[in-house]
């Protein structure tokens, strides 16, 4: 019996890791509208929580608008979990190079991503929101790029107002759209090209318009 027992179990284990993909669910407790008012705040700048100016914020929002842009949101800590699960990237220095900062001195954050495949070339905008220290502030930072679903992969090269390159990787996708809840995989790009992996935006809920 426990032979066979485990024989099935063998079974099992290697249909579901022959999965390249799985059912992701979360529930950030917020309303479309609610998400939206953040976002407008964010954009003109008027938000308590901080200001949004010349840090590529306004760039990776050009498409926030398009009702055919879908905007996936996270934040921490939260319904969503802690700062370490929504955001665990070992290190942020493609938003604030030289700081030493990773996700174990970010006391909150927000993500905002944006996918508009509504023009000839896929758009994709990412603004990140941290607090750090002592403050309440969020500063929010942004990157932008062209991205793509080839053969079940999204992926997309962003780059910031100080050159900073990363690619972002998600296997959460229905043919060309991507699914409602998703995971990005990080990947820094060094000077030689090479991505390395540093980590992960462990799970992002969709809004559309």
């Amino acid at each position: 019996m426990k032979l066979k027992f485990l024989i099935l179990s063998l079974i099992f284990g290697g249909l579901l890791l022959g999965c390249s993909n799985q059912v992701r669910e979360s529930d950030p407790q917020l309303s479309g509208e609610e998400m939206m008012a953040m976002l407008d705040q964010l954009t003109s700048g008027a938000s308590a929580n901080g200001s949004s100016a010349g840090n590529g914020v306004a760039e990776a929002l050009t498409y926030k608008d398009d009702p055919k842009t879908t905007i996936f949101f996270a934040d921490a800590p939260g319904p969503m979990g802690p700062v370490a699960s929504v955001l665990a990237v070992d290190y942020l220095d493609f938003i604030r190079p030289g700081e030493d900062l990773w996700y174990g001195n970010v006391t909150k954050a927000q993500l905002y991503f944006l996918d508009s495949p509504s023009t000839t070339d896929r758009q994709n905008g990412l603004v990140i929101g941290i607090v750090t220290g002592e403050s309440e502030q969020y500063q929010y930072y942004g990157l932008s790029g062209q991205g793509a679903i080839v053969d079940g992969q999204f992926v997309v090269e962003m780059t910031s107002p100080t050159g900073a390159r990363i690619v972002l990787r998600s296997f959460d996708t229905d043919g060309d759209d991507l699914l409602s809840v998703i995971q990005l995989q990080v990947y820094e790009v060094d000077a030689s090209g090479n991505e390395i992996y540093i980590g992960k935006f462990s799970t992002l809920v969709g809004y559309q318009q």
